[in-house]
Protein backbone atom coordinates (compact mmCIF):
# COMPACT_ATOMS: atom_id res chain seq x y z
CA UNK A 1 0.00 0.00 0.00
CA UNK A 2 0.79 3.37 -0.97
CA UNK A 3 0.22 6.69 -0.65
CA UNK A 4 0.54 10.28 -2.21
CA UNK A 5 3.79 10.97 -1.20
CA UNK A 6 5.11 7.43 -0.47
CA UNK A 7 6.84 4.69 -1.08
CA UNK A 8 5.96 1.09 0.88
CA UNK A 9 6.78 0.35 4.59
CA UNK A 10 11.04 -0.10 4.62
CA UNK A 11 11.66 -3.03 7.50
CA UNK A 12 13.29 -1.09 10.45
CA UNK A 13 16.77 0.03 10.36
CA UNK A 14 16.83 -0.48 6.77
CA UNK A 15 19.96 1.91 5.46
CA UNK A 16 19.01 4.93 3.51
CA UNK A 17 19.63 4.54 -0.30
CA UNK A 18 23.48 4.96 -1.74
CA UNK A 19 23.69 8.69 -2.61
CA UNK A 20 24.42 9.97 -6.04
CA UNK A 21 27.95 10.86 -7.02
CA UNK A 22 26.95 14.73 -6.10
CA UNK A 23 25.66 13.63 -2.88
CA UNK A 24 28.59 11.78 -1.77
CA UNK A 25 30.92 14.21 -2.75
CA UNK A 26 28.66 17.32 -0.99
CA UNK A 27 28.78 14.89 1.95
CA UNK A 28 32.41 14.68 1.55
CA UNK A 29 33.60 18.39 1.44
CA UNK A 30 31.48 18.62 4.47
CA UNK A 31 33.53 16.24 6.47
CA UNK A 32 36.98 17.67 5.08
CA UNK A 33 35.79 20.84 6.58
CA UNK A 34 34.78 19.61 9.66
CA UNK A 35 37.94 17.62 9.93
CA UNK A 36 40.04 20.53 9.40
CA UNK A 37 38.03 22.46 11.80
CA UNK A 38 38.49 19.86 14.21
CA UNK A 39 42.43 19.37 13.91
CA UNK A 40 42.81 22.94 14.77
CA UNK A 41 40.47 23.15 18.04
CA UNK A 42 42.09 19.82 18.96
CA UNK A 43 45.73 21.19 18.24
CA UNK A 44 45.13 24.25 20.16
CA UNK A 45 43.64 22.57 23.15
CA UNK A 46 47.11 20.33 23.80
CA UNK A 47 46.14 17.71 25.47
CA UNK A 48 46.20 14.34 25.18
CA UNK A 49 43.62 11.53 24.89
CA UNK A 50 44.84 9.69 28.10
CA UNK A 51 44.96 13.37 29.90
CA UNK A 52 41.17 13.96 29.33
CA UNK A 53 40.36 10.09 30.66
CA UNK A 54 41.85 10.76 33.66
CA UNK A 55 40.46 14.32 34.10
CA UNK A 56 36.53 12.91 33.14
CA UNK A 57 37.07 9.88 35.85
CA UNK A 58 38.32 12.56 39.04
CA UNK A 59 35.18 14.80 37.50
CA UNK A 60 33.20 11.97 37.72
CA UNK A 61 33.90 11.22 41.36
CA UNK A 62 33.84 14.34 42.24
CA UNK A 63 30.62 15.01 40.58
CA UNK A 64 32.02 17.95 39.02
CA UNK A 65 29.35 18.40 35.81
CA UNK A 66 30.34 21.32 34.26
CA UNK A 67 33.99 20.09 33.74
CA UNK A 68 32.66 16.65 32.85
CA UNK A 69 30.30 18.53 30.06
CA UNK A 70 33.67 20.24 28.78
CA UNK A 71 35.60 16.85 28.79
CA UNK A 72 32.96 14.83 27.23
CA UNK A 73 32.98 17.25 24.31
CA UNK A 74 36.45 17.28 23.56
CA UNK A 75 36.48 13.51 24.04
CA UNK A 76 33.50 13.37 20.98
CA UNK A 77 35.88 15.94 18.89
CA UNK A 78 38.38 12.82 18.94
CA UNK A 79 35.89 10.19 17.84
CA UNK A 80 34.95 12.49 14.82
CA UNK A 81 38.48 12.48 14.20
CA UNK A 82 38.83 8.81 13.90
CA UNK A 83 35.49 8.29 12.29
CA UNK A 84 36.12 10.95 9.30
CA UNK A 85 40.05 9.05 8.76
CA UNK A 86 38.18 5.61 8.68
CA UNK A 87 39.65 4.77 11.83
CA UNK A 88 37.98 2.53 14.37
CA UNK A 89 36.26 5.04 16.86
CA UNK A 90 38.76 4.37 20.17
CA UNK A 91 37.08 1.86 23.01
CA UNK A 92 38.42 3.41 25.80
CA UNK A 93 36.52 6.84 25.00
CA UNK A 94 33.19 4.94 24.14
CA UNK A 95 33.61 3.42 27.75
CA UNK A 96 34.68 6.61 29.46
CA UNK A 97 31.32 8.24 27.71
CA UNK A 98 29.06 5.39 28.86
CA UNK A 99 30.06 5.51 32.27
CA UNK A 100 29.04 8.85 32.85
CA UNK A 101 26.09 8.53 30.78
CA UNK A 102 26.93 10.31 28.00
CA UNK A 103 25.16 9.62 24.76
CA UNK A 104 26.99 8.36 21.60
CA UNK A 105 26.75 11.43 19.16
CA UNK A 106 29.01 14.16 17.64
CA UNK A 107 31.05 16.78 18.97
CA UNK A 108 29.48 20.38 18.66
CA UNK A 109 32.08 21.19 16.84
CA UNK A 110 31.20 18.65 13.88
CA UNK A 111 27.29 19.64 14.77
CA UNK A 112 28.13 23.07 14.12
CA UNK A 113 29.93 23.10 10.80
CA UNK A 114 27.16 20.53 9.35
CA UNK A 115 24.60 23.05 10.33
CA UNK A 116 26.34 25.68 8.99
CA UNK A 117 27.46 24.63 5.66
CA UNK A 118 25.29 21.77 4.35
CA UNK A 119 23.79 23.29 1.26
CA UNK A 120 20.31 23.41 1.75
CA UNK A 121 19.08 22.70 -1.93
CA UNK A 122 20.39 19.86 -2.21
CA UNK A 123 17.62 17.48 -0.60
CA UNK A 124 19.66 13.82 -0.40
CA UNK A 125 22.45 15.58 1.47
CA UNK A 126 20.03 17.12 3.88
CA UNK A 127 17.93 13.66 4.37
CA UNK A 128 21.71 12.10 4.69
CA UNK A 129 22.23 14.40 7.67
CA UNK A 130 18.38 13.89 9.25
CA UNK A 131 19.16 10.21 9.19
CA UNK A 132 22.52 10.55 10.55
CA UNK A 133 21.46 9.58 14.26
CA UNK A 134 24.86 10.92 16.22
CA UNK A 135 23.65 14.24 14.51
CA UNK A 136 21.49 15.24 17.22
CA UNK A 137 21.20 18.65 16.05
CA UNK A 138 19.82 17.77 12.79
CA UNK A 139 15.74 18.75 13.46
CA UNK A 140 17.29 22.26 13.29
CA UNK A 141 18.39 22.24 9.59
CA UNK A 142 13.63 21.75 8.94
CA UNK A 143 13.40 25.04 10.75
CA UNK A 144 15.27 26.77 8.27
CA UNK A 145 13.78 24.84 4.93
CA UNK A 146 11.08 26.95 2.86
CA UNK A 147 11.08 25.18 -0.29
CA UNK A 148 8.40 23.32 -0.45
CA UNK A 149 9.47 20.80 -3.33
CA UNK A 150 12.86 20.20 -1.43
CA UNK A 151 10.44 19.49 1.69
CA UNK A 152 8.53 16.80 -0.06
CA UNK A 153 11.76 14.84 -1.30
CA UNK A 154 13.42 14.78 2.06
CA UNK A 155 10.00 13.54 3.65
CA UNK A 156 9.93 10.85 1.22
CA UNK A 157 13.41 9.66 1.89
CA UNK A 158 12.68 9.80 5.44
CA UNK A 159 9.61 7.28 5.31
CA UNK A 160 11.23 5.07 3.35
CA UNK A 161 14.22 4.56 6.17
CA UNK A 162 10.82 5.17 8.70
CA UNK A 163 12.36 8.26 10.19
CA UNK A 164 8.58 8.26 12.10
CA UNK A 165 10.02 11.03 14.43
CA UNK A 166 11.79 13.28 11.74
CA UNK A 167 8.60 12.88 9.08
CA UNK A 168 6.37 14.07 12.00
CA UNK A 169 9.26 17.04 13.10
CA UNK A 170 9.23 17.81 9.08
CA UNK A 171 5.37 18.28 8.71
CA UNK A 172 4.72 20.61 12.01
CA UNK A 173 7.93 22.64 10.98
CA UNK A 174 6.18 23.38 7.36
CA UNK A 175 4.77 27.04 7.97
CA UNK A 176 2.83 27.53 4.76
CA UNK A 177 -0.46 25.48 5.63
CA UNK A 178 -1.65 25.13 1.94
CA UNK A 179 1.81 22.96 2.00
CA UNK A 180 1.45 21.13 5.27
CA UNK A 181 -2.11 19.73 5.04
CA UNK A 182 -1.25 17.18 2.47
CA UNK A 183 2.20 16.53 4.02
CA UNK A 184 -0.08 15.75 6.85
CA UNK A 185 -3.01 14.00 5.58
CA UNK A 186 -0.56 11.55 3.83
CA UNK A 187 1.70 11.05 6.98
CA UNK A 188 -1.84 10.28 8.66
CA UNK A 189 -2.09 7.71 6.37
CA UNK A 190 0.93 6.03 6.42
CA UNK A 191 1.07 6.35 10.52
CA UNK A 192 -2.57 4.30 10.51
CA UNK A 193 -0.89 1.38 8.05
CA UNK A 194 2.90 1.75 9.92
CA UNK A 195 3.06 -1.15 12.79
CA UNK A 196 6.31 -0.40 13.93
CA UNK A 197 7.99 0.84 17.97
CA UNK A 198 8.67 3.99 16.06
CA UNK A 199 5.17 4.18 14.75
CA UNK A 200 3.61 3.18 17.90
CA UNK A 201 5.47 5.48 20.47
CA UNK A 202 4.68 8.89 17.52
CA UNK A 203 1.50 8.09 18.16
CA UNK A 204 0.82 7.34 22.05
CA UNK A 205 -0.47 9.65 24.24
CA UNK A 206 2.61 12.25 24.99
CA UNK A 207 3.92 11.41 21.36
CA UNK A 208 4.50 14.24 18.43
CA UNK A 209 2.17 13.29 16.07
CA UNK A 210 -0.79 13.80 18.60
CA UNK A 211 0.71 17.80 19.00
CA UNK A 212 0.91 17.75 15.28
CA UNK A 213 -2.84 16.75 14.74
CA UNK A 214 -4.09 19.19 17.44
CA UNK A 215 -1.98 22.07 15.89
CA UNK A 216 -3.11 21.31 12.04
CA UNK A 217 -7.22 21.01 13.41
CA UNK A 218 -6.56 24.54 15.30
CA UNK A 219 -4.76 25.77 12.33
CA UNK A 220 -7.73 24.47 9.94
CA UNK A 221 -10.30 25.86 12.47
CA UNK A 222 -9.31 29.39 12.29
CA UNK A 223 -7.86 29.56 8.77
CA UNK A 224 -9.63 26.59 6.27
CA UNK A 225 -12.77 25.65 7.79
CA UNK A 226 -14.14 23.67 4.80
CA UNK A 227 -10.72 21.43 4.86
CA UNK A 228 -11.19 20.92 8.82
CA UNK A 229 -14.67 20.09 8.36
CA UNK A 230 -13.54 17.34 5.30
CA UNK A 231 -10.39 15.63 7.62
CA UNK A 232 -13.14 15.95 10.88
CA UNK A 233 -15.40 13.42 8.97
CA UNK A 234 -12.93 11.01 7.61
CA UNK A 235 -11.26 10.56 10.70
CA UNK A 236 -7.92 12.05 10.26
CA UNK A 237 -8.38 15.12 12.93
CA UNK A 238 -10.71 15.73 16.18
CA UNK A 239 -11.81 18.16 18.12
CA UNK A 240 -9.90 17.20 21.03
CA UNK A 241 -8.37 20.15 22.36
CA UNK A 242 -10.04 22.86 20.32
CA UNK A 243 -12.91 23.66 23.03
CA UNK A 244 -11.29 27.39 23.54
CA UNK A 245 -11.78 27.76 20.20
CA UNK A 246 -15.27 26.19 20.19
CA UNK A 247 -16.88 27.79 23.65
CA UNK A 248 -17.35 30.95 21.42
CA UNK A 249 -18.53 29.91 18.04
CA UNK A 250 -22.25 31.05 17.41
CA UNK A 251 -24.67 28.19 17.10
CA UNK A 252 -24.95 27.99 13.81
CA UNK A 253 -20.89 26.99 13.39
CA UNK A 254 -21.35 24.70 16.65
CA UNK A 255 -24.17 22.93 14.80
CA UNK A 256 -22.13 22.52 11.44
CA UNK A 257 -19.04 21.02 13.39
CA UNK A 258 -21.71 18.66 14.92
CA UNK A 259 -22.91 17.61 11.76
CA UNK A 260 -19.05 16.38 10.68
CA UNK A 261 -17.70 14.80 14.00
CA UNK A 262 -18.04 10.55 13.67
CA UNK A 263 -17.03 10.03 17.69
CA UNK A 264 -19.55 10.58 20.23
CA UNK A 265 -16.61 11.97 22.55
CA UNK A 266 -16.30 14.66 19.64
CA UNK A 267 -20.38 15.31 19.79
CA UNK A 268 -20.10 16.11 23.29
CA UNK A 269 -17.45 18.27 23.44
CA UNK A 270 -19.39 20.54 20.40
CA UNK A 271 -23.33 19.99 22.31
CA UNK A 272 -21.98 20.68 25.91
CA UNK A 273 -21.75 24.78 24.43
CA UNK A 274 -24.87 25.16 23.05
CA UNK A 275 -26.24 27.65 25.00
CA UNK A 276 -29.94 26.97 25.15
CA UNK A 277 -32.51 23.59 25.68
CA UNK A 278 -34.22 24.56 22.28
CA UNK A 279 -31.17 24.73 19.89
CA UNK A 280 -30.06 20.92 21.80
CA UNK A 281 -33.77 19.87 20.75
CA UNK A 282 -33.89 21.25 17.23
CA UNK A 283 -30.59 20.00 16.31
CA UNK A 284 -31.56 16.50 17.17
CA UNK A 285 -33.59 15.39 14.03
CA UNK A 286 -30.39 17.14 12.19
CA UNK A 287 -28.47 13.82 12.92
CA UNK A 288 -30.17 12.04 10.55
CA UNK A 289 -28.03 13.94 8.32
CA UNK A 290 -24.67 13.86 9.91
CA UNK A 291 -21.71 11.66 9.14
CA UNK A 292 -21.93 10.31 12.94
CA UNK A 293 -22.40 6.07 12.25
CA UNK A 294 -25.77 5.21 13.05
CA UNK A 295 -25.68 3.61 16.39
CA UNK A 296 -23.42 6.72 17.33
CA UNK A 297 -26.23 8.94 16.32
CA UNK A 298 -28.79 7.24 18.91
CA UNK A 299 -25.90 8.08 21.89
CA UNK A 300 -25.92 11.41 21.08
CA UNK A 301 -29.18 12.34 20.47
CA UNK A 302 -30.38 10.86 24.21
CA UNK A 303 -27.03 12.87 25.59
CA UNK A 304 -28.64 16.00 23.92
CA UNK A 305 -32.18 15.04 25.38
CA UNK A 306 -30.26 14.60 28.56
CA UNK A 307 -28.44 17.92 28.62
CA UNK A 308 -31.85 20.16 27.11
CA UNK A 309 -33.36 18.61 30.10
CA UNK A 310 -30.43 19.70 32.44
CA UNK A 311 -31.32 23.09 31.69
CA UNK A 312 -34.73 23.29 34.17
CA UNK A 313 -33.66 20.61 36.13
CA UNK A 314 -32.03 21.72 39.67
CA UNK A 315 -28.15 20.74 39.86
CA UNK A 316 -27.28 18.56 41.97
CA UNK A 317 -24.28 20.33 44.07
CA UNK A 318 -21.83 18.64 45.99
CA UNK A 319 -19.11 20.32 48.28
CA UNK A 320 -16.52 18.12 48.54
CA UNK A 321 -14.30 20.73 50.74
CA UNK A 322 -14.91 24.16 52.44
CA UNK A 323 -13.50 26.95 50.17
CA UNK A 324 -10.38 28.19 51.16
CA UNK A 325 -9.31 32.29 50.73
CA UNK A 326 -5.76 32.02 48.95
CA UNK A 327 -2.75 31.76 51.02
CA UNK A 328 -0.78 35.40 50.34
CA UNK A 329 2.31 33.46 51.47
CA UNK A 330 2.00 30.72 48.80
CA UNK A 331 2.75 31.44 44.97
CA UNK A 332 0.75 33.67 42.70
CA UNK A 333 0.31 30.62 40.78
CA UNK A 334 -1.50 28.52 43.51
CA UNK A 335 -5.24 27.73 42.92
CA UNK A 336 -7.12 27.28 46.76
CA UNK A 337 -10.22 25.54 45.23
CA UNK A 338 -12.03 23.88 41.98
CA UNK A 339 -15.01 23.25 40.53
CA UNK A 340 -16.41 20.96 38.04
CA UNK A 341 -19.65 21.24 36.25
CA UNK A 342 -20.85 17.35 34.82
CA UNK A 343 -23.49 15.35 33.14
CA UNK A 344 -23.25 12.20 34.63
CA UNK A 345 -24.22 9.19 32.34
CA UNK A 346 -27.51 8.30 32.67
CA UNK A 347 -28.53 11.80 34.72
CA UNK A 348 -30.79 14.74 33.46
CA UNK A 349 -29.59 16.77 36.37
CA UNK A 350 -26.04 18.87 35.83
CA UNK A 351 -23.62 18.20 39.24
CA UNK A 352 -21.78 20.97 40.01
CA UNK A 353 -18.61 19.74 42.71
CA UNK A 354 -16.17 21.81 44.14
CA UNK A 355 -13.64 21.48 46.78
CA UNK A 356 -10.08 22.94 47.84
CA UNK A 357 -7.23 21.58 46.27
CA UNK A 358 -6.03 20.38 49.47
CA UNK A 359 -8.20 17.68 49.53
CA UNK A 360 -8.36 17.59 45.78
CA UNK A 361 -5.48 18.62 43.84
CA UNK A 362 -6.86 17.97 40.22
CA UNK A 363 -10.36 18.06 38.43
CA UNK A 364 -10.13 14.73 37.29
CA UNK A 365 -9.75 13.48 41.51
CA UNK A 366 -13.22 15.59 41.66
CA UNK A 367 -14.59 14.07 38.63
CA UNK A 368 -13.51 10.57 40.63
CA UNK A 369 -15.16 11.47 43.80
CA UNK A 370 -18.78 11.65 41.81
CA UNK A 371 -18.49 8.48 39.30
CA UNK A 372 -20.11 8.62 36.01
CA UNK A 373 -18.43 11.10 34.62
CA UNK A 374 -18.42 11.51 30.56
CA UNK A 375 -14.92 13.59 30.27
CA UNK A 376 -16.48 15.01 26.79
CA UNK A 377 -19.43 16.28 28.96
CA UNK A 378 -17.53 17.53 31.55
CA UNK A 379 -16.12 20.84 32.44
CA UNK A 380 -14.14 22.68 34.47
CA UNK A 381 -12.49 25.83 36.77
CA UNK A 382 -11.53 27.70 39.35
CA UNK A 383 -12.95 29.11 42.35
CA UNK A 384 -11.93 32.27 44.40
CA UNK A 385 -13.00 34.03 47.22
CA UNK A 386 -12.54 37.43 47.70
CA UNK A 387 -13.53 39.95 50.10
CA UNK A 388 -15.24 42.60 48.89
CA UNK A 389 -14.55 46.62 49.84
CA UNK A 390 -17.73 47.01 51.66
CA UNK A 391 -17.40 43.13 53.55
CA UNK A 392 -19.28 41.03 51.58
CA UNK A 393 -17.54 37.88 50.49
CA UNK A 394 -18.15 37.49 46.54
CA UNK A 395 -17.30 33.42 45.19
CA UNK A 396 -15.59 33.91 41.98
CA UNK A 397 -15.84 31.09 39.10
CA UNK A 398 -13.34 31.57 36.97
CA UNK A 399 -10.25 29.66 34.40
CA UNK A 400 -11.06 26.41 33.20
CA UNK A 401 -9.94 23.15 33.47
CA UNK A 402 -6.60 21.22 32.29
CA UNK A 403 -8.08 17.69 31.68
CA UNK A 404 -11.78 18.77 30.76
CA UNK A 405 -11.18 21.93 29.29
CA UNK A 406 -13.57 25.26 29.33
CA UNK A 407 -16.83 25.16 30.74
CA UNK A 408 -20.18 27.15 29.09
CA UNK A 409 -20.76 30.06 31.14
CA UNK A 410 -24.43 30.62 30.17
CA UNK A 411 -25.19 26.96 31.01
CA UNK A 412 -23.32 27.41 34.74
CA UNK A 413 -25.14 30.46 35.42
CA UNK A 414 -28.36 29.14 34.62
CA UNK A 415 -27.33 27.38 38.51
CA UNK A 416 -26.40 30.69 40.07
CA UNK A 417 -29.58 30.85 42.48
CA UNK A 418 -28.86 27.62 43.48
CA UNK A 419 -25.25 28.10 43.73
CA UNK A 420 -25.94 30.88 46.06
CA UNK A 421 -28.25 29.23 48.04
CA UNK A 422 -25.50 26.28 48.75
CA UNK A 423 -22.67 28.68 49.51
CA UNK A 424 -24.67 30.93 51.86
CA UNK A 425 -25.79 28.03 53.37
CA UNK A 426 -22.08 26.78 53.47
CA UNK A 427 -20.79 30.11 54.73
CA UNK A 428 -23.58 31.28 57.23
CA UNK A 429 -23.84 34.65 55.92
CA UNK A 430 -24.55 36.39 52.53
CA UNK A 431 -22.77 35.66 49.67
CA UNK A 432 -22.34 37.28 45.77
CA UNK A 433 -21.86 34.67 43.00
CA UNK A 434 -19.75 35.75 39.93
CA UNK A 435 -19.49 33.92 37.06
CA UNK A 436 -16.48 34.86 34.59
CA UNK A 437 -16.03 33.61 31.07
CA UNK A 438 -14.10 30.71 30.78
CA UNK A 439 -10.73 31.53 29.90
CA UNK A 440 -7.14 30.86 30.34
CA UNK A 441 -5.66 32.56 33.43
Amino acid sequence: MTTKFGEPIQPQGQEPKTENADTTQAIALLQNSALDKLDEVITADGRSTEELLRKLDEAKQANDYNTRRDLTEALRQRLDMADMRGQERPKEILDALASVYTSDEYSKVRQDIMMSEIPKDNPDVLAHALLDKRFTNSNSLLYSLEDKEIREKIYQALKTNNAVDKAVTLVSTTKDLAAKVPLFEDLAAWLQQNSSNEAKKAKDSYGGYNRLRQEVAFALLNQERETFNRLLGNGTINIEGLEDCLKDEPEESLINTLMHVITIDDASRVIKFMQSKEILLTTIPELEHSALPSESRLVVAANMQRLAASFDAPPKIRSLGQLQKKNESKPSYTVPNKFIVALRDGDDQATIAWSNTEIFYEHKQLAESIRNVSTALCAGGQIELITAEDGHLQVVFLGRSGAFGPYNKTFLEGFKQAITENLQHEFGLDVEVVIQPSEIN
